[in-house]
């Protein structure tokens, strides 16, 4: 796809979009409507194929909600990434009302203005900016025209964690932000506004990006989506270190609470309390509370929770025996990995449900 074929397929409307700019002419409605459902607050979750659905809203408001709007439906464009990356247009014509996520969330402003409403802050976005949203961060977006193009992307924690290895080297307030955004819980909300507009480099990579994700079949379409995607993540690393004015922060990240995710992340196998808090150079009590304080989570929960990663990793990429998996893990009972898996995924290891299903067949 050229970068003329992306404007192209960005500018084309959606059938949703034809219905919602001839039902959406009168421009008070979309305000109204978010006033009126103002103290009301729509839950998004991600399940295991990228699709978003509504909870926890009583059915005659959801019924009334998708009446008025299309909600959010992602569909990973390319095979080979659609574990760990998603990008969508976000629907023009609606205004969309207040709502959170469970996962992270990156708005990009491709073309036009938006008016994107998070955690109270009302934010105008121009060509070029980001809004980084924390799982938790209450946010709307008033209608939007024609000509106003909005991106909507998640990325997955552990495809995160990657590119932040490799790409966003030595702590900045950016990485910070993004490695405590993606292990926070939904409790503590908070996002980063980054006025990027007017930066060439930056927007470039996105588009390309872009081309890439949306035609898959191009030859080596995801090392180059994947290539790109730490592009911009260095790029945006670069700016907001040399103009920090560009990265407006809800609340500014704590730089050590970011170390110690990263240093749990880099050695979850075999790391303790004790070892973190000699690498940071702080008692192991302090760094609990800090841990809590920051993302909600203990230590444990963290460490499980890369293990998890880890473990999911091997088991849907090798041939290894589920008991060596968790060896290699961290876990010296197979029992405990058993109920620490089941926990993080709400099932068993798939190679142990299919031992099982074997048997049954028997």
């Amino acid at each position: 796809m050229t970068l003329n074929e992306l404007n192209v397929f960005l500018a084309e409307l959606t059938e949703n979009e034809k219905i919602s700019r001839e039902r959406y002419r009168d421009n008070s409605v979309p305000e109204q409507f978010r006033n009126l459902t103002k103290p009301l607050v729509y839950y998004y979750t991600l399940d295991d194929n990228l699709s978003i659905q509504i909870n926890n809203s009583p059915q005659h408001v959801r019924n009334e909600v998708l009446q008025r709007r299309t909600p959010p439906s992602f569909h990973a464009g390319m095979k080979g990434v659609e574990r760990w990356l998603c990008i969508q247009k976000n629907p023009r014509f609606v205004t969309h009302v207040d709502h959170m996520h469970t996962y992270f969330e990156i708005n990009y402003m491709y073309s036009g203005v938006c008016v994107n409403i998070v955690d109270g802050h009302r934010i105008v976005m121009e060509p070029g900016d980001f809004v980084f949203m924390k799982p938790g961060s209450v946010h709307s977006i008033l209608k939007t025209r024609e000509t106003d193009i909005l991106v909507n992307i998640i990325l997955m924690p552990h495809a995160a964690s990657a590119i932040l290895d490799k790409t966003l080297i030595g702590a900045n307030d950016l990485s910070s932000f993004i490695i405590e955004a993606l292990y926070s819980d939904t409790t503590r909300p908070n996002h980063l506004f980054l006025k990027m507009r007017n930066t060439e480099s930056i927007q470039d990579a996105m588009a390309r990006l872009m081309c890439e994700y949306f035609d898959p079949d191009q030859v080596a379409a995801e090392v180059l989506a994947e290539s790109y995607l730490r592009t911009v993540f260095a790029l945006l690393w670069r700016e907001s270190t040399l103009n920090p004015e560009k990265a407006v922060y809800a609340k500014k990240p704590n730089s050590m609470v970011a170390e110690i995710i990263s240093y749990i992340h880099e050695n979850c196998v075999d790391c303790t309390r004790y070892s973190v808090a000699d690498h940071i150079g702080y008692n192991s009590n302090y760094i609990s509370s800090l841990l809590v304080e920051h993302t909600g989570k203990s230590f444990v929960t963290i460490r499980n929770g890369f293990r998890m990663e880890r473990a999911e990793k091997l088991l849907s990429s090798t041939d290894i025996p589920v008991r060596d998996v968790a060896e290699q893990c961290g876990f010296t009972n197979i029992t405990q990995f058993y109920k620490v898996y089941r926990e993080y995924f709400g099932r068993l290891p798939r190679k142990e449900n299919q031992a099982t299903d074997s048997k049954s067949a028997i």
